[in-house]
């Protein structure tokens, strides 16, 4: 009879020990990304990707269409002020 008793012993043992071994582990996790996240670590990384990304993207083709717009006050005067709408320019 004891040692039925004494093995349900350590088999709860065995049993409460993964789940203090998770425990910790969901914990750690939680202070690390708590941490990153008081620090801008994901922002930094964020920022980084995406200049990354931008470096493998090929630039648009040049256009041979320029627009030069010379703002003055005559014309302001006359259009209204900045920014005007699309069927003025």
């Amino acid at each position: 009879m004891k040692k039925k008793i004494k093995e349900t012993k350590t088999k709860e043992k065995r049993k409460i020990k993964p789940f203090f071994i998770y425990l910790t582990f969901v914990f750690s996790i939680a202070i690390l990304t708590f941490t990153f996240e008081k620090l801008n670590f994901f922002e930094k990384l964020d920022f980084r990707v995406y200049d990354a990304m931008l470096h493998l993207k090929k630039d648009p083709p040049m256009s041979d269409k320029i627009l030069q717009l010379n703002i003055d006050d005559v014309s302001i005067r006359e259009l209204g002020d900045w920014p005007w709408s699309r069927d003025i320019l």
